[in-house]
């Protein structure tokens, strides 16, 4: 009969550092090894778990982006691999598709929040990670959780260009405040979201561009014109002109809506709304794409759903 040995959190610690592999995983060789860390590390070879932590520091830039909404609330995660290849592979897209579900129904806010909730069982997110990771032979990684609320409306989602169920290289989502229904919300919304993703904005509404931002913008311009020689006025309906059309290309509600560059994105939003009898304001949105460095434009979630 096998003898059960008592496992300190402090080895299994040890275990993962050494091997990269899942919790459960470390605790389960350290029992099965009778405490014993080297024969613990072999146990996980042979299963094929410890060499998932050596793939850890090879650049993992591809991958896919998951979506899902739920009413007022919406969330997306970026799941990044090494290559194409792996991204397109049914057990990722399973994989993505999974942990999105996880992520909204828990309402994570952060990546390290997501690792720690369960995805089947008494399995959690890192150690299923850690699963795959071995199977496909690839690093993979959790990049970023972003969230989107609109207390009493209403989140739409657009995923361009999809691999599989809300799963595609760059998503948006955008949250609206309405008396008008739910459906029309959403479909007005949609059609946001896939400006985003087109357009790339970095703001909401000129209210919400930093100062600092605009204080530079109008320091650069007043630098270029200081060599123009005109009146101090002229210049300064110069800057205020520039400055507009910087909004236009930065501001989401200022920049020329994709389906129709006649109008504004908030003059599109203005009129579906007198269409419906109902006004409509946006209060939330961000844009993603796969492999992004820097920048993610958008707001983040209120904290209130």
């Amino acid at each position: 009969m096998k003898r059960f040995v008592m496992v300190s959190s402090e080895s299994v610690k040890k275990l993962r550092e050494m091997t990269g592999a899942g919790m459960m995983a470390c605790k389960q060789a350290l029992e099965s090894s009778g405490g014993r860390m080297e024969d613990a590390v072999q146990w996980l070879r042979k299963k094929g778990l410890a060499s998932a932590g050596k793939k850890a520091d090879r650049a993992a830039n591809e991958g896919l982006i998951g979506v899902a909404v739920d009413g007022e609330y919406g969330v997306a995660v970026e799941i990044n691999s090494e290559t194409d290849f792996v991204a397109r592979n049914e057990e990722f897209k399973k994989f993505a598709s999974s942990v999105v579900g996880v992520a909204l129904k828990n309402r994570v806010k952060s990546v390290a929040e997501l690792m720690e909730c369960p995805i089947s069982g008494s399995t959690k997110v890192n150690d299923a990670l850690l699963e795959l990771i071995s199977k496909v032979g690839e690093n993979i990684v959790i990049k970023r959780v972003k969230t989107a609320c609109a207390q009493g409306g209403v989140v739409a989602s657009y995923v361009h260009g999809t691999v599989g169920e809300s799963l595609g290289r760059m998503v948006a989502l955008v949250a609206l405040k309405s008396s008008a229904g739910s459906d029309s919300l959403m479909e007005i919304g949609r059609d946001v979201a896939m400006h985003v993703v087109a357009a790339r904005p970095r703001f909401l509404n000129i209210s919400s561009v930093p100062s600092d931002i605009v204080e530079k913008e109008t320091a650069m311009l007043r630098e270029q014109a200081s060599g123009s020689n005109k009146p101090e006025a002229i210049v300064d309906k110069m800057i205020q002109g520039r400055i507009s059309k910087f909004f236009n290309e930065i501001v989401l509600e200022e920049q020329s809506f994709v389906k129709d560059p006649e109008i504004s994105v908030r003059g599109f939003v203005d009129e579906r709304g007198k269409k419906l009898g109902h006004k409509i304001v946006l209060v939330d949105f961000f844009g993603m794409s796969v492999g992004e460095t820097a920048g993610e434009s958008g707001t983040s979630c209120c904290g209130k759903c």
